[in-house]
């Protein structure tokens, strides 16, 4: 497969960023994977001028994300408030919520989040199942793939990159 590089170093501020919630940020059993955290508030404060957590959820999971969300651990640590999350119920609705806010990067575990974000321009994955990625394969490639959150670091700070799809 063909891979192309791109760089994300760039050490201007730039547009918004979407990140997926569960298994993206967050495991699941509701924590936090490691240095996710800590990431994505160096994103928000050094590289975007804004950071959205977009997601697909039931309504049983919207609840438990919402406990999640308005923790003083998450706000805290991100300096995102629940004004910047959008829930959908169906994974092709965030493409949509993507083209609305002008999403210019989005980060998302799932293929299928991000095969719907056409219009963003740099869409990112991360830790994708095998499966998930050969179900798309044609679709995804060229991707950047991370597979934790200090690959995000690097990836948008230089430093240890990612693979791409």
């Amino acid at each position: 497969m063909k891979h192309r590089k791109i760089d994300l170093t760039s050490r201007t501020k730039c547009g918004i960023l979407a990140i997926d919630l569960g298994n993206t940020i967050i495991d699941k059993d509701k924590r936090p994977f490691p240095h996710a955290l800590r990431v994505i508030k160096r994103l928000k404060s050094e590289r975007f001028k804004q950071v959205v957590i977009i997601s697909k959820v039931t309504p049983e999971q919207e609840v438990k994300a919402r406990i999640f969300l308005e923790s003083g651990e998450f706000t805290g640590e991100t300096g995102i408030t629940v004004d910047n999350v959008y829930f959908c119920a169906e994974r092709n609705e965030k493409g949509q919520v993507c083209r609305d806010l002008h999403v210019a990067y989005f980060l998302d575990n799932r293929p299928e989040g991000l095969v719907h974000a056409w219009g963003v321009e740099h869409r990112i994955l991360y830790d994708p199942t095998e499966q998930d990625c050969l179900s798309y394969e044609k679709q995804i490639t060229g991707f950047p793939i991370v597979r934790t959150w200090l690959e995000v670091e690097g990836l948008f700070f230089g430093g240890k990159h990612s693979q791409n799809f």
